[in-house]
Order: C-alpha cells, then sequence, then structure tokens
C-alpha cells in the first residue's frame, strides 16, 4: 500500500465480549465499556505532529438499552493542503478503503450462495471465461472457497503487472492481463494446503462473481446486492462526478498521493466509502436488521465455522481472544494496516 496514508479513519465498534457471542450480559455493564480515551485525545496530536493531515473517526457503541449508537467525529483536513483552501472532513467525504474491500467481496460470495449461483465447492474453472484456464495441481482444482480463504496457491499479486504508473501500481491490470497470467502459471502445491495470501486471488474472485450474476461491473452488483440493500449509497468503485469528494492522501514525507485504481478488478482494494457507510457497514454486521436480506446474510456467513480455521476467510480475519470475562470472538475485516482490541473491556478498534 502507499508509505503512509494521509487520512486515517478509526472504525470503533465498542461491544462487550458477550455481543460478539451473542450472549444476554448486564446492560449495566455494558454501558460502562467505553473507549477510556476520547476520540480528540487520539487525534490531535496525529494532526498537530503533522503525522496526518486529517482524519475521521467512525464510532459504534452499545447503549444500556441494546440499541447500537452511530457516531462520526472529524479532524484537520480532507482535501487541499494544510493551507487556508483545504476543506475539512465531513461525513460525506470519500475513502480509499483499500484490503477493507475483501470483505464485501466476501459477502457477494455468500449472496452468490444464497441465491442458489454457486457454491463454496464450486470450481473456479466453471465460471472462467472461454479464454482462459485457471491452474490446477494434479487432479486438485481451486474451488471458490479456496480463493476466499487465501489458500488457491495463487501468489500476492501476478508477475505480468505492467507498472506503467508506479503510484498507481494497479489502475492498468484488468481482468485480461489477469487470465493471461493464470493461462501459464502453474501452481507450486494443491490448492486448499496452505495459507497464502493473494490480492489476485480475491480480486479475480471478484470478477468470477460479477461474470456469473450478469452484472455489467463489479460496482453494479454491489450497489444491487450490497450497498443498495443496506443504503449505503457513498460506497463505490468509481467516484465519477464524487471525485471531488475524495480525501487526499499523502505519502510519507508529505506530498499529496496519487489516488490508486484497480481497472476492472476491484475485488481486493478498489472501493471508495464514508465513514457514514462505514458505520452503516459495522451495524449491519454487529446486529442483523430483520427489515431486509443482507444483513442476516452477513452475520450468518461471517460467523460460520470456517473463519474460524483460517487466518483470512471470507474477507475476514478470525482471532480467538481471551478476556476477563469469557473466550469471545473478533472478527475483523482483511487488509486493515492495522487493528487493535482491548481483552480487558472488548472494545474492537480498526485503523487503515
Amino acid at each position: 500500500m502507499k508509505n503512509q496514508i494521509g487520512y486515517t479513519i478509526f472504525f470503533v465498534s465498542v461491544v462487550v465480549a458477550c455481543w460478539a457471542m451473542r450472549t444476554n450480559f448486564d446492560q449495566d455493564v455494558i454501558a460502562q465499556t467505553r473507549v477510556a480515551t476520547s476520540e480528540a485525545d487520539l487525534a490531535q496530536p496525529m494532526i498537530e505532529s503533522k503525522e496526518v493531515a486529517g482524519l475521521s473517526i467512525g464510532i459504534v457503541s452499545l447503549d444500556p438499552s441494546g440499541k447500537l449508537i452511530s457516531e462520526t467525529q472529524h479532524f484537520g483536513h480532507a482535501t487541499g493542503s494544510r493551507s487556508a483552501e483545504a476543506q475539512s472532513a465531513t461525513d460525506e467525504t470519500l475513502y480509499e478503503i483499500g484490503g477493507l474491500s475483501k470483505a464485501f467481496t466476501g459477502i457477494l460470495l455468500a449472496n452468490s450462495i444464497h441465491r442458489g449461483e454457486v457454491k463454496l465447492s464450486t470450481p473456479a474453472a466453471e465460471l472462467m471465461p472461454p479464454v482462459v484456464t485457471m491452474p490446477s495441481h494434479g487432479d486438485r482444482g481451486i474451488t471458490l472457497l479456496d480463493l476466499a480463504i487465501h489458500r488457491s496457491g495463487l501468489p500476492r499479486i501476478a508477475d505480468n503487472m505492467p507498472f506503467s504508473k508506479t503510484a498507481d501500481p494497479y489502475w492498468d491490470y484488468t481482468s485480461q492481463l489477469a487470465g493471461e497470467f493464470l493461462n501459464q502459471h502453474k501452481l507450486l502445491r494443491a490448492p486448499g494446503k496452505h495459507h497464502e495470501y493473494s490480492n489476485l486471488g480475491m480480486s479475480y474472485l471478484g470478477c468470477l462473481l460479477t461474470r456469473k450474476s450478469g452484472a455489467d461491473s463489479y460496482d453494479a452488483m454491489l450497489l444491487d446486492r450490497l450497498t443498495g440493500p443496506l443504503e449505503m449509497s457513498s460506497t463505490k468503485v468509481e467516484l465519477n462526478d464524487d471525485q471531488s469528494r475524495l480525501a487526499v492522501g499523502h505519502t510519507e514525507k508529505g506530498a499529496e498521493a496519487t489516488p490508486w485504481h484497480c481497472a476492472d478488478t476491484p475485488g481486493a482494494g478498489g472501493i471508495h466509502a464514508s465513514i457514514a457507510d462505514m458505520n452503516r457497514f459495522m451495524i449491519a454486521n454487529l446486529k442483523p436488521s430483520d427489515d431486509d436480506s443482507v444483513s442476516p446474510l452477513i452475520w450468518r456467513f461471517k460467523n460460520m465455522p470456517n473463519r474460524l480455521v483460517v487466518n483470512s476467510g471470507w474477507g475476514w480475519d478470525g482471532r480467538l481472544l481471551a478476556t476477563v470475562r469469557l473466550d469471545s470472538v473478533t472478527v475483523k475485516p482483511a487488509g486493515f494496516l492495522q487493528q487493535y482490541s482491548s481483552t480487558e473491556n472488548s472494545i474492537w478498534a480498526s485503523v487503515f
């Protein structure tokens, strides 16, 4: 990823351990389980030291009645330099969410299974374009599950990336180039044997699901099946008229960084979103709603046993945390630069 993201987003989900386990717990204790340090205490030193130009913080917390409460705060600047012309971040500011895109691709896989279009055991070869052959090892081919849990045997990135723009390395890596790589690639081991993080595998999973769905693009499938039902109107791949809402990142030396693009293979890292939309996404994952078909689907597939036996599954990382009260399961989207969890208060905080 970029040397340093000039705008860091904190997604802080304040939940006690029993909530993650879907267990009843004393609401008075829940009410007292809050972030000990204020958002300003976290953000202002980073702004003042010029470590970052701006911060957007999204918090979802559980109130004493059991209702999830959404809050956002913004610090510093989102666009332009630190000059007088710079604009502050708002709930409408868009950010490149990077590897968090994998969690969305994992949910789209769950959606495709729910619709009966595919199964976890579906060989990827069955969904390939006619001119592309998915590599195999002996008689063991790559399944959709292998792609989703980073056990396909495919490398992190392909060796035929043009890198014509070093500041925007994925902008011209198309599904056609990915297909050319797959046609000549030889797997070193059988799929399903070992975990090997693969941006290539997850991005191509997005291509296969798009192709199977009949959608014109990954973006169109995302809108129809996930962001539309969850009313996440600012979450998208292509910005078009919303380009002016995009926060400007900075390099380690403070220079403005070039935004990244993912051609037609955005499933591993090409989505943009606002902090308000990411709060909606957190709520959908923490407490499924009975009012739509997407939230229960998220909960069902995010918490199925498969995710506990892999390092990164369905675009999520599973971690078992021993707390002072009980053993709990904390799940975070894969691809964050950093992630913090308080084992004493079961506070989930992710930073990217």
